[in-house]
């Protein structure tokens, strides 16, 4: 990014090692989105994100995180010869298509490095040895949101720190910078891909995972649109699956919703019936999403509040629903005791460890003998 009197340059780099050491023992690929803003005299203002793939609709993700961090878009951005922005250099430079409606959207012109000069972006290389030194050799995380959550705060540490040349942090200093206003309409960043046709069994291969569609739907030819979260698959114009984004290999997703019932296993029953419940209403999914953090199974409870449906009305059971989460008790109990309140037969009693106390025994009086009681002050 370069602006008045000041340039910034976004780099993408890999990592081929294992932080995410509790998720597994191999060693893990992850990608470091890297945006520095500084000038001549020598403050530096950055802002970084880990990414587990390399596609270009991650990429995209790191300049809308990049731009929402900074409130606004730069007049300029200055690039590494990366593949997601120049296609070829010689003998005449071509820019990634997708990459110009992008930068057309935001308004931004693109500044490329030269070839073999890496001076030219030798502060940028300077800050990605100082964030491997200094945070990731240090460091280890249990998921990639947490690993972001780490990065975030040391980014934002290095930020606030006063800089010894110019007496200010670079956060300060980065206030005086004049950027384009954000456009009302946010750019989408989805990658559509060209129909291909669903394989037997009603899956979509992509990114050597397998998302399930609609029996309907098997031998038809449909697209798929690739978000960094979502992967929604349409038939024409019509969407007919959305699925979250799986960053493993081999795995097949599949919705419930997808199976005829009586093909689907009794696991998989259990689950169809847990998403019907849970798209019911949304005071039911909030309530089954609570009832797993009381360590209940959210698919059993949903299968009794499922059977309940043949005598009870489904406007009374989201009511119960919505009354479990306001007193914070989103049990399968208490969601019970609404609609039978008289206590079950075979309910737990709770006895005092002195049985004596279960002798007291209490003889009422007129509030007029606590009056004339010379014991009372």
């Amino acid at each position: 990014m370069r602006w008045a009197k000041s340039y910034s340059i976004i780099d993408h780099k890999f990592f081929h090692e294992g932080y995410l050491r509790s998720l597994s023992h191999e060693s893990l690929i992850l990608y470091l989105f890297l945006v520095t803003v500084g000038n001549s005299d020598g403050r530096s203002f950055y802002g970084a994100q880990v990414f587990p793939k390399t596609q270009f609709e991650f990429f995209i993700q790191g300049h809308l995180m990049a731009f929402s961090k900074l409130n606004g878009v730069p007049h300029s951005l200055r690039y590494d010869n990366l593949k997601s922005v120049v296609l070829k250099l010689r003998p005449q430079v071509e820019y990634n298509p997708r990459f110009l409606e992008f930068c057309r959207h935001y308004g931004i012109k693109i500044s490329l490095c030269n070839p073999g000069c890496g001076n030219e972006k030798g502060r940028v290389e300077r800050v990605i040895r100082t964030i491997k030194e200094d945070f990731f050799n240090i460091s280890t995380h249990s998921s990639l949101e947490a690993l972001n959550l780490g990065i975030s705060q040391w980014v934002g540490h290095k930020n606030e720190t006063i800089h010894r040349g110019t007496g200010q942090s670079p956060i300060d200093l980065f206030k005086e910078e004049k950027l384009r206003p954000l456009p009302l309409k946010p750019y989408e960043n989805v990658c559509i891909h060209p129909p291909v046709k669903t394989t037997k069994t009603g899956m979509m291969i992509f990114d050597t995972n397998a998302y399930s569609v609609p029996e309907y739907l098997v031998g038809k030819s449909l697209s798929i649109h690739g978000s960094p979260t979502e992967v929604r698959i349409y038939d024409q114009n019509k969407r007919v699956a959305t699925h979250p984004r799986s960053f493993e290999r081999g795995t097949q997703i599949i919705n419930p919703l997808h199976r005829t019932y009586c093909r689907l296993s009794t696991k998989a029953k259990m689950q169809r019936i847990y998403e019907v419940i849970k798209n019911l209403h949304l005071h039911l999914f909030e309530f089954l999403e609570k009832n797993q953090h009381c360590g209940e199974d959210p698919t059993r409870t949903a299968y009794e509040i499922f059977k309940l449906l043949k005598k009870e009305s489904r406007t009374l059971l989201i009511g119960i629903g919505r009354e479990c989460v306001q007193r914070k008790s989103p049990r399968l109990k208490t969601f019970f005791f609404y609609i039978y309140p008289e206590l079950p037969e075979d309910i737990e009693m709770v006895y005092p460890q002195n049985a004596q106390l279960l002798n007291i025994d209490y003889h009422p009086r007129e509030l007029e003998a606590y009056e004339n009681d010379p014991g009372q002050p």
